[in-house]
């Protein structure tokens, strides 16, 4: 299971399957998450002014990721991290995710109306195993001694920008949280997530507030 995978789960809550986050932080969060990914399996890298590269183009066989590298594949001039995350979290990179989770029977997909009219989708956990590997490894990260692994330092990293971490192991020191924060996927996924609400709080003052974002409470 990969990092965005372990991600959604960790979004959800377990019994009701309501987003524990807002769509904003969760698609760019997941959009971080698979260059983690990428960069993790040496499809891509960062050059020498930390932008990416593709290195390898051959399929990883995970249908999420492999849309992924696709994209960025498409274009051969080396892109921030900060482009790749606005890019890939405009991609449907959650609708992916889930159907992902939802195909190998990680999640399940339940249909109800708010209000007896608006119909939303919540995504109950059903492999309870898989979301508490993923707590314990962010467990694991912020108690070793040690060097932590991509991987961890990636999922704890992605769980502190999206405003998640809180929920999923308590409050932590910013101190200790640091190095996590210095993740350049962390990093731009944070500042994507600021650059979006921002723009949204502009937009309703001009506009006097009006409208919703129409989300489906998923």
């Amino acid at each position: 299971m990969g990092i965005a995978q372990e991600l959604e789960l960790l979004i959800r809550e377990p019994e009701t399957g309501k987003s524990r986050v807002d769509a904003v932080a969760a698609r760019a969060a997941l959009a971080g998450a698979l260059l983690a990914d990428l960069l993790i399996e040496r499809r891509i890298v960062r050059d020498e002014r930390g932008k990416l590269v593709v290195v390898d183009r051959s399929p990883l066989g995970e249908f999420v990721l492999d849309r992924a590298l696709a994209s960025m594949s498409s274009d051969p001039k080396p892109r921030s991290v900060r482009r790749w995350v606005a890019r890939l979290e405009r991609s449907g990179v959650r609708e992916d995710v889930l159907g992902t989770l939802v195909t190998h029977g990680d999640v399940e997909a339940r249909t109800h109306r708010i209000l007896g009219l608006f119909p939303t989708t919540r995504y109950p956990v059903v492999n309870a195993r898989a979301r508490g590997e993923a707590v314990q490894s962010i467990h694991e990260a912020l108690v070793a001694k040690g060097p932590v692994p991509d991987r961890g330092l990636a999922l704890v990293g992605l769980c502190d920008a999206a405003g998640l971490l809180k929920q999923v192991v308590g409050p932590l020191d910013r101190h200790r949280l640091k190095p996590f924060r210095d993740v350049d996927v962390a990093r731009a996924v944070r500042a994507s997530i600021a650059e979006k609400r921002s723009s949204s709080d502009a937009g309703m003052i001009g506009g006097g507030g009006a409208g919703g974002d129409g989300g489906s409470g998923s």
